[in-house]
């Protein structure tokens, strides 16, 4: 349960910063043009790489790093990168996949839904200007409202809804309520009811948490990406 609510706390911030982000972009590129939303991201990039080198702990210290000086921590961090990098990452994805059953499942449901919805992301835009003839304002709107939705759904409701019903039944609801939302964009004729299809759609985005706490509790220790 708390892994629910603290990936519901993460969904939330990240679901605020999607309301706010297309109207501050927006004003962005009227005052300084087109490339100026991608020169502001940049920048709080930057400041964010000195945010969490000071300020964020590291929580996988061990007694080892304690005792290692600052340039033997660099020298390790740097032999263990090169070793990922040049290692064959196919055995431990078979490992993930087949070794463990259930995180293979919920890898493969995972990725069908991601498929999906990458696939509805890559149209989306032509597909609102061609039907309702949107321009950047009013797809604008539309993502703020989106990441309301997402803020309401992730930070307030996943862990009540994992809490009353459980987190496989919030999962396979999420789904039934995805492809709902989905279908609700495809008949869409009038902006109302695009923005129906955000309300059918909360359900689906509180089963993100859920789906996040059942991978982290069926994969072993330091197999969670």
């Amino acid at each position: 349960m708390e892994a629910v609510r603290a990936y519901g706390q993460l969904g939330a911030v990240v679901g605020g910063a999607f309301m706010v982000g297309p109207a501050i972009g927006g004003g962005v590129a009227k005052l300084f043009g087109d490339t100026g939303p991608f020169v502001f991201a940049a920048c709080f990039l930057v400041f964010l790489v000195v945010f969490v080198a000071r300020f964020v702990p590291e929580t996988g210290k061990t007694a080892q790093d304690d005792s290692e000086t600052e340039g033997g921590r660099w020298q390790r961090a740097w032999a263990s990168a090169a070793t990922v990098a040049w290692e064959n990452p196919v055995p431990k994805v078979r490992h993930s996949l087949f070794g463990c059953p259930a995180m293979g499942r919920l890898v493969t449901a995972d990725a069908v839904s991601s498929l999906g919805e990458s696939g509805l992301i890559s149209i989306m835009f032509l597909y609102v200007n061609a039907r309702l003839g949107w321009g950047s304002p009013e797809i604008g709107v539309f993502l703020s409202a989106t990441g309301l939705s997402l803020l309401i759904a992730q930070g307030f409701l996943a862990p009540g809804l994992v809490q009353l019903f459980g987190e496989r039944r919030v999962i396979v609801g999420g789904y039934v309520a995805a492809a709902a939302h989905f279908t609700v964009y495809a008949l869409a004729s009038r902006p109302w009811i695009l923005y129906a299809g955000l309300v059918v759609a909360i359900p689906g985005f509180a089963s993100g948490p859920a789906t996040r706490a059942v991978a982290g509790e069926t994969g072993a220790v330091g197999e969670a990406g």
